[in-house]
């Protein structure tokens, strides 16, 4: 009986990251068992396939060599010495460039924000890309940009989002931080400015960074149970069709319009992200 192991850095239940990896571990057949296991354990566990959803357990793959197939859900600064795993990139810079230069656009030259996870990797380079899409909307509008202790930091984001739009002027924010950031949207929605979600839409957002996690999660688990050799580096990005940046119906034809040339700038130009 094949036997696959989950780990995941928080209990599932989020709406998002963690429901996820849950959602595609689930498509598997019956016969399969599989185990979740929240946290961060000291080794990895028996299975024959592990699915390790977040960088947080970077260290503990690189450590804990297994004879099993490993995946890891997201992308290390440096993969030299992931030999014999597959490294899931969400390129999630890609459309938060998408969203720094959208919002900067809605935001008619106000301030525009990025409230973000703590500063590992992933989330600096979000930052960053976020930061140049502001640019390249060449409105004047500058960027507050703040990264959180940690994704469940509730009453700080919430105190950020307040100080990004009554004290900042932000007109427009991207949170990127799980609970934490889904509490400082809403405080900043509550005085009035303008939100996009991630992974997830809320009601009152204008747009949300699409990425399809368990789609993605799904296929490799289901190629991994069969026995095939899996990528070494998976990319997830808007290329693929995984990723994308989704605005409402009623948010103005224009920004459609120039979200659509500017997803196509970027998969024809990786290097405006490097």
């Amino acid at each position: 009986m094949t036997r696959v192991a989950v780990l995941l850095p928080v209990p599932p239940g989020d709406g998002s990251w963690a429901d996820a990896a849950v959602a595609a571990a689930r498509t598997l057949p019956a016969e399969v068992t599989t185990d979740y296991i929240v946290g961060l354990p000291d080794a990895l566990p028996e299975a024959d396939v592990i699915l390790a959803h977040g960088i947080q357990y970077e260290a503990l793959v690189r450590a804990s060599p297994a004879d099993a197939t490993i995946i890891l859900s997201d992308r290390p600064v440096e993969l030299e010495g992931m030999e014999g795993v597959t490294v899931v990139d969400w390129a999630w810079a890609e459309a938060a460039r998408l969203a720094g230069e959208i919002g900067a656009l809605a935001a008619a030259g106000a301030p525009v924000g990025l409230i973000a996870g703590p500063a590992v990797r992933t989330q600096r380079r979000l930052a960053a890309a976020f930061s140049s899409g502001v640019e390249a909307a060449a409105t004047g509008g500058t960027t507050h940009l703040v990264h959180l202790p940690s994704f469940d930091a509730v009453d700080t984001a919430r105190r950020s989002g307040r100080q990004l739009v009554a004290d900042l002027g932000c007109a427009v924010l991207l949170t990127s931080a799980d609970a934490a950031g889904d509490a400082a949207a809403a405080e900043a929605r509550r005085l009035g400015a303008s939100t996009f979600g991630f992974l997830k839409l809320h009601d009152h957002d204008i747009g949300y960074v699409r990425s399809d996690i368990s789609g993605v999660l799904a296929a490799l688990l289901a190629r991994a149970i069969e026995g095939e050799q899996l990528p070494s580096l998976l990319e997830a990005g808007l290329a693929s069709g995984h990723l994308g940046l989704e605005l409402r119906e009623d948010v103005p034809a224009g920004l459609h319009r120039r979200r659509d040339i500017a997803c196509h700038e970027i998969i024809a130009h990786p290097g405006l992200l490097a």
